[in-house]
């Protein structure tokens, strides 16, 4: 994650949204190395200066047979839960395009690893992506730059992708045997519930 040296009030409480959106995309993604545990300690820390309340679970690590059955094979408790947008609505291929189009007018692509290239609605991806709106906005804000391009997209991308999708993830993981992801997906709906409300304000927008 970069780093950006920050004093400015709002741009504290834009990188802190940012810090705690790093930390979903980074839970969200195949437990695979130490990174989580950083992650984790950084986002308690930028609780302090979020411009909103939400609640922050305590968490053990993430485990791999966790992450297995709740979102590829499943288990005793029931079917895996869909990981990427276009699974719950709207049509695969429209939503995918509709996510790239968000990530091409900032000149971003899907990470690629391995050689292969993530969907662009996998969940981890459109997380990084408020992730990195936010820390521009913030960049912008400590530059006493112009941060509303910033904030109009993160609503944006919050209305037409976001939302419902981790709504109906935090659903789904809740009647499943896997805490750790119930928790995140839980929290990953309230921080989108709490700061599209936020940016709503901060826009001037009515919903």
């Amino acid at each position: 994650m970069t780093q950006l040296e920050i004093k400015r009030p709002e741009a504290l409480k834009a990188g802190a949204r940012s810090i705690l959106y790093a930390f979903l995309a980074g839970a969200f993604r195949y437990p695979e190395d130490e990174s989580w545990a950083q992650l984790y300690s950084l986002a308690q820390g930028a609780m302090a200066h979020l411009p909103y309340t939400v609640q922050f679970p305590s968490l053990y690590p993430p485990r791999a047979e966790d992450y297995v059955h709740a979102f590829e094979v499943g288990g005793h408790y029931g079917a895996p839960c869909f990981i990427y947008e276009g699974e719950y609505g709207g049509g695969r291929l429209k939503v995918m395009e509709d996510a790239l189009r968000f990530y091409d007018w900032f000149q971003l692509e899907p990470v690629q690893e391995d050689g292969k290239r993530e969907r662009p609605d996998f969940l981890a991806t459109e997380l990084e992506f408020m992730h990195f709106l936010t820390f521009q906005e913030a960049s912008a804000l400590e530059a006493n730059g112009d941060p509303r391009p910033y904030r109009l997209a993160q609503r944006e991308f919050l209305r037409f992708h976001l939302m419902e999708f981790v709504q109906a993830l935090a659903s789904h993981l809740a009647g499943m045997n896997v805490p750790f992801y119930s928790a995140v997906a839980s929290l990953a709906r309230d921080t989108c519930s709490q700061d599209l409300r936020y940016l709503d304000n901060l826009l001037g927008v009515a919903r």
